[in-house]
């Protein structure tokens, strides 16, 4: 599970950075766009030949995924228990939109070259 999570989380942050959202981050933390990608995740998106409409959607949904995080991180009123509960949550609920988003294929790639194992 940690895997899964540790594949997942690298992916949202890899295809978060993509096109604008890169260029946003790095104007706000002044920091080069280049430094938000390795040159290996890099390689990686590209060979998974998203569609434009992928990349879309996989920004929308680590976007709200960052804001729930977000949320969840600035919410003074729940107990760390209960902080890490709906982080698991939603770390699980981006995994899922994350594969309903990728063929099955693509999946099968990104574990394959990220060197990860395929959950079941």
């Amino acid at each position: 599970m940690i895997k899964v999570f540790s594949i997942a989380l690298a992916l949202t942050i890899s295809l978060t950075s993509i096109g604008q959202t890169a260029n946003k981050l790095t104007k706000d933390a002044k920091i080069p766009a280049s430094s938000l990608l390795t040159s290996d995740r890099k390689e990686i998106i590209k060979k998974l030949d998203l569609t434009d409409a992928q990349k879309i959607k996989l920004k929308t949904v680590n976007l709200q995924y960052k804001s729930s995080r977000d949320a969840v991180e600035s919410d003074a009123t729940i107990t760390p228990a209960q902080k890490k509960e709906k982080f698991a949550s939603l770390r699980n609920k981006n995994i899922e939109e994350i594969k309903a988003i990728l063929t099955a294929d693509q999946l099968k790639k990104y574990y394959e070259l990220s060197g990860g194992k395929q959950p079941k």
